[in-house]
């Protein structure tokens, strides 16, 4: 069976499911010794490790299974992964006890210790966290190049006083951009952005198109454009901040309404793309742009979902009208922002709980603060309420955005979700949550450069819960209101 499954990968790989898939750093990311499955042992079994599927998409659920073993043998499973650069490893344990068939299914067993406890199907990624050595440098796990995938190596080590011998091993891909999905940097007039398109006409040509903004980071992140885009839309991952940020070395920048305008009008030109079925998703600070956009143009949006953001212009980051006016950002970033220097030399900020529950109070006594204009929503909204966002106000602003658009008649528009334990950061499915990551602020003119932290939530357990119910939903209120004709995936038919 091993055989014949190494037979079905080389067949896949050949047939181009996974040629755009290689990682520069595939050879060093994967422990040497380990790229078989199955390892010899002087016991009278011959345990085994598998991953079904092998190659998968990120969103999509694996199962793990150990065969082989003694009737309730002991074993830990070690899951390792290497950063996008190859610089960073995080890994997670977990010990199982194999049935009386001598077995385990981690989507079945419960882990009876280390890195999780209990029925956890995807555990052993969920749980992954930085290696003692380098947990210092805060490393954070995010996927910037869609174009190739992670590469986990999970061991099955015997237990005992040796805690280093290995019994079975295996590899594992999981994926960001479908091999059916096509990535075209692309300039819309005034927008800059990556396109994600299915390359096979279908059932559902013209296509639905979602316009994807992010928050403001260092670059420009698309795991979410490209998974969405798995589902049969055609996303643009729109990057409306750096581009202006690049031009610019004023304190303060300003979005251009007209670059919306400009989006519109290359999917009513583009011959696959339905300019009837447009929908925007957002999170951070691209809610406060997507809501503006939305609330301020006459676009023809059928949908929208925002989720992790303060529906307020801020951070020295504004709003230019069609008109030419400005909608200029809610005060300066330092009036509530904390900053401090940790005993390795780096700067951090974030906002401080003494000044997180203030900014939304002060930004409503404020004549200049920029809101959306709610009274002019017009389309479905899903919006998700980060319980634990430990970065910015975003439980207040949520509310508070509720209630205005109920006061408004807009409340039998409104999708509201509450995610327990979700910090800042939403991630798509089965991706490790860390409470503190290191990212530059890009906002930010100096040097040394600030670092964002507190992203995850204190409750990564039921953290990772929210991911898998939250992409859910975003996906199905897509498919709902983009009226998607065809399915992609078929682990989604029945979802």
């Amino acid at each position: 069976m091993a055989a014949f499954t190494r037979l079905q990968t080389i067949l896949r790989i050949f047939a181009g499911r996974n040629s755009t898939y290689s990682s520069p750093c595939q050879q060093s990311c994967i422990l040497p010794g380990v790229a078989s499955s199955r390892y010899n042992s002087t016991d009278a079994n011959n345990p085994t490790l598998s991953v079904h599927p092998q190659t998968s998409l990120c969103d999509e659920a694996v199962d793990i299974k150990a065969s082989g073993l003694s009737p309730g043998q002991l074993v830990t499973l070690k899951t390792q992964v290497y950063t996008e650069n190859g610089k960073y490893r995080f890994e997670s344990k977990a010990q199982y006890k194999a049935d009386a068939e001598g077995e385990v299914r981690v989507q079945r067993d419960p882990s009876l210790g280390g890195s999780y406890e209990g029925v956890e199907p995807m555990g052993p990624i969920l749980s992954l966290e930085p290696i003692p050595e380098i947990a210092h440098k805060y490393p954070r796990f995010v996927k910037w190049d869609v174009t190739k995938p992670f590469n986990y190596t999970l061991q099955l080590i015997e237990d005992g006083e040796d805690q280093t011998k290995v019994i079975a091993s295996t590899s594992m891909e999981k994926n960001f951009l479908a091999d059916y999905v096509e990535r075209i940097p692309v300039t819309m007039g005034g927008a800059e952005g990556v396109l994600f398109l299915p390359k096979q006409r279908g059932s559902s040509d013209p296509l639905p198109f979602i316009i994807d903004i992010r928050g403001l980071l260092t670059n420009l992140v698309v795991d979410r454009a490209a998974t969405l885009a798995s589902h049969g839309f055609a996303v643009f991952a729109y990057d409306y901040f750096l581009p202006v940020r690049r031009k610019s070395q004023e304190k303060f920048v300003y979005i251009d309404a007209q670059s919306f305008i400009d989006i519109v009008d290359f999917v009513k030109e583009h011959p696959r793309l339905d300019e009837n079925r447009i929908g925007m998703t957002s999170s951070c600070y691209g809610g406060a742009i997507m809501l503006n956009a939305a609330t301020r143009l006459d676009l023809p949006i059928k949908c929208m979902v925002g989720a992790g953001f303060v529906d307020l212009l801020c951070v020295n980051v504004g709003w230019k009208n069609l008109d030419g006016s400005l909608l200029h950002p809610f005060g300066e970033s330092g009036e509530y922002i904390n900053t401090w220097t940790d005993e390795h030399g780096r700067s951090w900020m974030s906002l401080g709980s003494e000044l997180k529950d203030t900014v939304i109070h002060k930004a409503l006594e404020s004549p200049d603060a920029a809101f959306c204009l709610e009274e002019n929503v017009n389309c479905p909204l899903l919006l998700f309420l980060h319980e634990d966002d430990q970065h910015i106000p975003s439980q207040a602003a949520t509310k508070h955005l509720r209630d205005r658009l109920k006061r408004a008649g807009k409340g039998h528009l409104l999708d509201f979700e509450t995610l327990p334990g979700t910090g800042h950061f939403l991630e798509v499915p089965y991706q490790p949550i860390n409470l503190v990551s290191s990212l530059y602020d890009p906002t930010v003119i100096q040097t040394p450069k600030l670092h964002f932290t507190f992203y995850g939530g204190t409750d990564t357990k039921q953290g990772v819960k929210d991911q898998v119910f939250a992409w859910g939903k975003i996906v199905n209120f897509f498919r709902k209101h983009l009226d998607v004709k065809e399915m992609y995936r078929s682990d989604w038919i029945s979802s």
